[in-house]
């Protein structure tokens, strides 16, 4: 009902949008600075701040929530390619696979990038890759490719990103986000 549910009053902030506490609604609404209604709990004192500080960084980090049996987070781990392994220009896609089924429909150029880097530093010279695409092989679990256009399968370091966080998440098919994944890899030239 919290996490990355849309506020009712002000539809376009999620009530708790993970790792962002600023922009999560239910911060806004504890703190005061809400652009609507007044501060919460409404008609009483205040949270401490020592507890609007506790829940500020449970929303920084991630805003987990209580698993149990069957509430676990979807993660996605890699299959192809396996530690370590380099990929030639002709080598088949990196290939991953979900501990249960994504809700496919969920994944958008806001939560799914690749990207090129020519030193392998992301934070300094990365270049988003236009164009590539999930390529479903299973859906329940779901096993997926990713491809990249022809021109733009060069050697280099590359870097597929899925975010489960954030306010436009990758959703598993009960509707919760999943564990932020990330693949680092590496073209080599034609053999």
């Amino acid at each position: 009902m919290l996490v990355n549910a849309p506020s009712v009053e002000v539809p376009t902030l999620r009530r708790v949008s993970p790792g962002n506490p600023d922009t999560s609604y239910l911060i806004q609404k504890l703190e005061g600075h809400a652009a609507v209604g007044g501060q919460m709990p409404l008609g009483q004192a205040p949270l401490p701040q020592a507890t609007i500080n506790v829940i500020r960084q449970w929303i920084a980090n991630g805003a987990a929530q209580a698993t149990g049996p069957g509430n676990a987070p979807l993660t996605l781990n890699t299959v192809v390619p396996t530690e370590d392994e380099i990929l030639t220009r002709d080598a088949p896609a990196p290939l991953i696979a979900a501990s249960g089924a994504l809700e496919l429909s969920s994944i958008n150029s806001s939560n799914f990038t690749v990207e090129r880097s020519a030193s392998g530093d992301f934070s300094q010279d990365a270049v988003r890759i236009e164009g590539a695409t999930l390529e479903v092989r299973s859906s329940s679990p779901t096993v997926f490719s990713v491809a990249l256009p022809e021109s733009q399968r060069v050697p280099g370091n590359y870097r597929i990103t899925l975010r489960g966080s954030g306010s436009v998440p990758v959703l598993d098919s009960q509707g919760r986000p999943i564990v932020d994944f990330s693949l680092p890899y590496t073209i080599e030239g034609i053999p």
